[in-house]
């Protein structure tokens, strides 16, 4: 209400207090949204300006700060794409899908230009051709994300999406894995057959936001524990077995394990950071305790979840990559999300115990 947003301030400019509250019933009538959410973000938009300039007068800070809320809305007021919420449950890393094909093509430009004019990798300017003859462009990025979605206002079990972002959405969006978001994107009207069954697919808008938000249901711990994510769950120890049957989409896969270490120095060539898990469930093994050892490599995007400590119990849902080491195959997950389940921090004291104080606390625990 007006009341409210006028005890929040000390200073009341009528107009400004009036249009905020405009704009807050347009966004909960529209946008389902509500409009304390306008009204807050009136508040910490004037905050924000007060903080940096301090001795400005207020007509002007009220007015810049309208001015700052409208921007934001009003864009999202002009979408025909409905407003969703819902929980990221995992996002590959950005990608362009021609890469490979750019380089070789610039490799036989250089290796001999008439030639690879003449194989069809280049065209008479040098820019490169895909294997169709069509001029490749600069870049193609894309990213794939995953997880469960309702619209705003909506109440029920979510449902599983799938969405594509492409160019300046794949580079450039922050995306909050395993963190409840609000986000615009219209539901795709895809043939029978296409695409992975159960899942809605999702087209995003042109300047997509993935906007935190606080929710009751739209957690970490009941993503996980719904069904749908436990029917894609396998046992860490079948990993190898069902990566060798599997392709395609099926190389992604939800898992769980006891973390035995953790790496964040990133890799000088990847910038990934690491953990290995192993195992959780004792009685389920392969009979060689290195073939239930699994790496997983955490990219940026994800490298803020990386507060756990070995001991922890960790979700990971990932791509499952298969290499040859001395002649013998060996597995690693590309994480795609991570979540702790039971989590051990690190701590001083226990780095600074002496192993008499150890075998001391050993003895007591047991």
């Amino acid at each position: 209400m007006v009341e409210d947003l006028r005890d929040k301030l000390k200073e009341v400019d009528e107009e400004v207090v009036k249009r905020v509250e405009g704009l807050a019933g347009h966004v909960e009538d529209k946008l389902g949204v509500s409009g304390s959410e306008v009204r807050d973000d009136f508040l910490k938009e004037l905050k924000s300006l007060k903080d940096r300039y301090p001795d400005r007068d207020k007509e002007t800070l009220f007015h810049q700060s309208l001015v700052r809320l409208k921007g934001k809305w009003q864009s999202e007021l002009k979408s025909d794409a409905p407003v969703l919420e819902g929980i990221i449950k995992g996002a590959g890393d950005c990608y362009d899908p021609f890469s490979r094909r750019r380089e070789e093509c610039l490799e036989k430009k250089n290796e001999d230009f008439k030639k690879a004019v003449k194989e069809g990798y280049i065209n008479k300017d040098g820019e490169p051709l895909d294997e169709e003859g069509e001029t490749l462009p600069k870049n193609a990025y894309r990213r794939q994300v995953t997880g469960r979605f309702r619209e705003t206002g909506e109440s029920g079990e979510p449902k599983k999406f799938w969405m594509t972002l492409r160019g300046s959405n794949a580079k450039n969006v922050d995306i909050p894995v395993m963190e409840p978001v609000r986000f615009r994107a219209s539901i795709a009207d895809l043939d029978e057959g296409v695409g992975r069954p159960g899942y809605e697919y999702l087209n995003p808008t042109r300047n997509l936001t993935f906007e935190r938000i606080e929710s009751d249901d739209l957690t970490p711990d009941n993503l996980i524990e719904s069904d749908d994510v436990q029917d894609e769950t396998v046992p860490l120890h079948k990993i190898r077995e069902i990566h060798d049957s599997q392709l395609g989409y099926g190389n992604r896969h939800a898992t769980k394990g006891d973390v035995m270490f953790v790496a964040t120095e990133p890799n000088e060539s990847t910038g990934n950071m690491r953990f290995t898990i192993t195992s959780n469930e004792l009685e389920e093994t392969v009979g060689d305790d290195e073939a239930d050892n699994y790496t997983v490599w955490v990219p940026e995007h994800l490298q803020d979840k990386m507060t756990f400590q070995p001991g922890s119990l960790v979700w990971v849902y990932g791509e499952i990559r298969e290499n040859t080491f001395n002649e013998q195959k060996t597995y690693s997950i590309q994480a795609w999300g991570i979540h702790p389940i039971i989590e051990v921090e690190d701590t001083e004291q226990e780095h600074n115990l002496t192993i008499d104080e150890e075998f001391e606390e050993a003895t007591e625990i047991y």
